[in-house]
């Protein structure tokens, strides 16, 4: 797995989620790419292209990540506050992710 983009704690929410089963490759968005042929799946903090189609990749939207670089305060008042959960989406982040098509051949 790739992923793109300046999430620091993406790669590791990933890795925990997943019981460190993933081999995931970070990529800083400007600085490198990755080769799109090269993963089965990509996971970025910015939409991807739906021109990924063509390397054989469905885009589709990943659902929302924590933001990253809370603070004790932030975390306390998220915790105090009478909605959490609508405390928590405004922080969230969302994702997108391309998955590569079993038609494919991969």
């Amino acid at each position: 797995m790739a992923q793109i983009g300046d999430s620091t704690h993406l790669e590791s929410k990933l890795r925990m989620t997943t019981g460190g089963r993933l081999r995931i490759d970070s990529f800083r968005r400007g600085i490198s790419e990755p080769v799109w042929t090269d993963d089965d799946a990509i996971v970025s903090d910015e939409p991807l292209l739906a021109s990924l189609a063509a390397l054989g990749l469905r885009t589709e939207p990943g659902g929302e990540s924590p933001g990253d670089a809370w603070t004790l305060d932030e975390i306390v008042g998220m915790v105090h506050a009478a909605e959490s959960a609508a405390a928590l989406a405004k922080r969230s982040s969302p994702f997108d992710l391309a998955l590569r098509d079993s038609a494919s051949g991969r």
